[in-house]
C-alpha cells in the first residue's frame, strides 16, 4: 500500500516535533518513523523504507518539517542497519511490542482509576463520557479491540445528553450586555458570567440565584434612570426567564462552551490554514485562556472545546500530558479529526468530568 504522506505528515511527523525520542532507531519505534510493517518481509520493508525516505527528502523544503526531515535523512543507514536485517528486525519489534503492552497495561491501569471514580459518583460508566474515555484510552495506547472488553467489564449508565445552548443573538447579548455594564461600572474584573454579576459561583443552587436576583433588582429599581440601570434591568430579566427555569443552568452552561468555541475558532483556523495543527505551546495558551475567562470551564472542559474545534477546522493537536512515573510532561499527538495513540511511557489518570 503507497504511502499517505498527508496523514504520516499529521500523526508522524508532527508528533516527532514533540517526540523526538521516537526517531532513535534504537531506543525509539523505527517502524512507525519509517512507516514499515514490523512484520514485514526483507523485500516489502525496503519497498516501504524508500516510499518514506522519498517522502522525507520532498519534506526538506516544507517551513515546518525541514530540519526533522533533513535529521530523518541523515539517519537513513542507521534505520537500514535495523529494518532491512531480519533478525535486528525481528529484536526491534519484540522491543516495541513489548513497550507498547506496557504502555497499554499502565494505560489500563488510568481507565480502572477513572472507572472507580465515575462509578461511584455516577453509577457506572456514563454514556456521555464513552467519547472521552476512548479518546484517553488512545492517548495511552489503549488499542480499540482491548478498549472494547474494557467496557464491557463495567456497568454503563445513560445520562442526560448535554442541554442546547441559547441561541447566538441571545448569547452575544447577554455578553455585550455584561461587558457595557462593566465598564460604566469601572469594575475592573469585568463581569464574565450572569453568576458573577450576582457575585455567586457557577454551582449555586436556583434558590441563591433567585435570592441574588431579587435583592439585585431590589437595588436597581431605586437607582436613578440611566443607561446602567436599563443595562442591569435587562440582564436580570435575562437571568429571570432564562437561568432560572428548570434546565435554565444546563443551557447556561452550554451557552458558555458554545461562547468559548467561537472565541477561539479564528485562531485555531489560522493554524489549521498555516501550519495544519496546534503546538503543545499553542494548546497550553489556549486552555490558560478559557480558563482564565472565569466562564465557568475546567482545564478538562477547555481542551474538549478546543478538541472540537480543531476537529471542524481539521487540525492536529499536541497536547501535554502528565507522565505517571517521572511527573512531568510530554506531548501526545492527537489528530483533530482522530486521536492517535501515545506509544511511549504510561501517564498519569486525567480527571474525567
Amino acid at each position: 500500500m503507497a504511502l499517505d504522506t498527508n496523514a504520516y505528515r499529521k500523526s508522524v511527523l508532527a508528533r516527532l516535533l514533540v517526540e523526538p525520542g521516537l526517531a532513535d532507531p534504537q531506543t525509539g519505534d523505527p517502524f512507525l518513523v519509517c512507516a514499515v510493517d514490523p512484520d514485514a518481509d526483507d523485500a516489502t520493508a525496503a519497498k516501504q523504507l524508500d516510499e518514506v525516505v522519498a517522502f522525507w527528502n520532498k519534506e526538506r523544503n516544507h517551513p515546518r518539517y525541514r530540519g526533522l526531515a533533513a535529521q530523518l535523512v541523515g539517519r537513513r543507514a542507521e534505520y537500514q542497519s535495523i529494518l532491512l536485517n531480519s533478525g535486528a528486525r525481528k529484536a526491534a519489534a519484540q522491543r516495541v511490542r513489548i513497550a507498547h503492552e506496557t504502555a497499554q497495561a499502565d494505560g489500563l491501569a488510568v481507565l480502572d482509576d477513572l472507572a472507580t471514580r465515575l462509578t461511584r459518583d455516577r453509577g457506572g460508566l456514563p454514556e456521555s463520557k464513552m467519547d472521552t474515555l476512548r479518546r484517553i484510552a488512545e492517548h495511552h495506547d489503549v488499542d480499540a479491540a482491548t478498549f472494547t472488553a474494557w467496557t464491557g467489564r463495567h456497568h454503563q449508565v445513560i445520562d442526560d445528553a448535554e442541554a442546547a445552548p441559547w441561541d447566538d443573538a441571545v448569547r452575544q447579548q447577554i455578553r455585550r450586555g455584561l461587558d457595557e455594564l462593566a465598564t460604566l461600572e469601572h469594575h475592573r474584573p469585568g463581569f464574565p458570567t450572569l453568576y458573577s454579576l450576582l457575585s455567586l459561583d457557577h454551582d449555586a443552587s436556583p434558590a441563591k440565584v433567585r435570592q441574588a436576583t431579587d435583592e439585585l433588582t431590589q437595588i436597581n429599581a431605586g437607582a436613578r434612570r440611566d443607561r446602567r440601570k436599563t443595562l442591569l434591568g435587562d440582564l436580570l430579566a435575562t437571568v429571570k426567564t432564562r437561568l432560572l427555569t428548570e434546565d435554565g443552568p444546563r443551557r447556561y452552561a452550554a451557552s458558555l462552551r458554545a461562547d468559548a468555541r467561537d472565541l477561539i475558532r479564528p485562531e485555531i483556523e489560522m493554524l489549521a490554514v498555516v501550519t495544519g495543527e496546534i503546538s503543545a505551546e499553542d494548546h497550553q495558551t489556549l486552555v490558560t485562556a478559557l480558563v482564565g475567562n472565569d466562564w465557568g470551564l475546567s482545564v478538562t472542559d477547555a481542551r474538549e472545546i478546543i478538541r472540537q474545534v480543531a476537529t471542524q477546522a481539521g487540525a492536529a493537536i499536541s497536547v501535554p500530558v502528565t507522565t505517571a512515573r517521572h511527573h512531568r510532561l510530554r506531548p501526545v499527538c492527537v489528530s483533530g479529526r482522530r486521536p492517535r495513540p501515545a506509544r511511549t511511557a504510561a501517564t498519569a489518570a486525567p480527571r474525567c468530568t
